[in-house]
């Protein structure tokens, strides 16, 4: 089944969109669509907990901690820069994670840095593919902002490249039972990344827009996307034999937003909507059918 870790991140990759894109058409702060995100998610799962035997490994719990925190960081920052560029910049930003990615996890896992080298016109392949998505995906992106939201996301590079590790090693303690582990996953990143934006969110806004019937709708939506998107990542970080090749294909999100916004402005009858570099998606297919071959 781990062949077919490509499926599941390609899923993932357009979920992702839609939980990008929900943001520009919600407008709502990001805190509190992280607030819904957690406590919803708790909310939803827990009675359900008692199906699920728990994981007799305190490392998965630890990493389960840690990860919350990290989603905490990058997904508000991420929903705050969606809200203010946009979601097809937001998303055009995040690719360049995919070597530290790669190069973390290798550092972690050193014999698979032996296996590629062994092989060096695989590790060449794999490095090349890796870098014509991650080109690839910015060069669909040509906005006058990109500077100042690369400025805005720069520590969020560096977190994402550490949250996708830690996902693919909390699956790694969670192999021997893998609906309990990716069921405990979310509901204790959930627990952690709400309350940190709970805290975040009291600082500027009052607790009464939490239950505000708009709101409530709009989060509503959120947390089942997000809960989906969860679950589906984690198959695919499971199933990868490293982290930054699942994210490489998740990454490919940007495309589907782009392609998204040009349908919906011609539905809309504008004239002038965004059309599509056909060379650079050339080489965004080439890199990810390559990148899925080599392995």
């Amino acid at each position: 089944m781990s062949q077919y870790w490509w499926v599941a991140a390609l899923g993932c990759s357009v979920l992702t969109s839609l939980y990008i894109y929900v943001n520009q058409i919600f407008r709502l702060p990001g805190a509190m669509m992280m607030v819904y995100r957690g406590f919803g998610q708790v909310v939803m799962l827990l009675p359900f907990a008692f199906l699920f035997e728990p994981i007799d490994n305190w490392q998965f719990y630890a990493l389960c901690t840690l990860q919350g925190f990290l989603i905490a960081f990058d997904d508000n920052r991420l929903l705050r820069s969606s809200k203010a560029f946009g979601a097809e910049i937001t998303g055009a930003v995040q690719p360049l994670s995919l070597g530290l990615i790669f190069a973390l996890w290798l550092v972690i896992r050193p014999q698979q840095f032996f296996e590629l080298t062994a092989d060096i016109r695989r590790f060449l392949l794999v490095v090349a593919c890796l870098a014509g998505i991650a080109f690839s995906i910015m060069g669909l992106n040509k906005i006058k902002a990109s500077r100042k939201a690369f400025q805005y996301l720069l520590p969020v590079l560096f977190a994402l490249s550490l949250n996708d590790v830690v996902n693919k090693e909390s699956m790694h303690f969670g192999a021997a039972n893998l609906p309990s582990a990716i069921f405990y996953y979310i509901l204790i990143t959930a627990a952690v990344s709400g309350s940190a934006n709970f805290y975040a969110f009291l600082r500027r806004h009052r607790p009464k827009d939490l239950v505000n019937g708009k709101n409530l709708r709009c989060g509503t939506v959120f947390v089942v996307l997000g809960a989906l998107l969860i679950v589906v990542k984690n198959l695919a970080m499971y199933l990868t034999p490293n982290p930054a090749y699942a994210s490489a294909l998740i990454f490919l999100y940007p495309l589907w937003i782009i392609f998204a916004n040009a349908l919906y402005l011609r539905w809309k009858g504008c004239k002038d909507y965004p059309g599509v570099n056909f060379k650079i998606v050339a080489v965004l297919l080439t890199s990810v059918i390559g990148l899925v071959l080599v392995h």
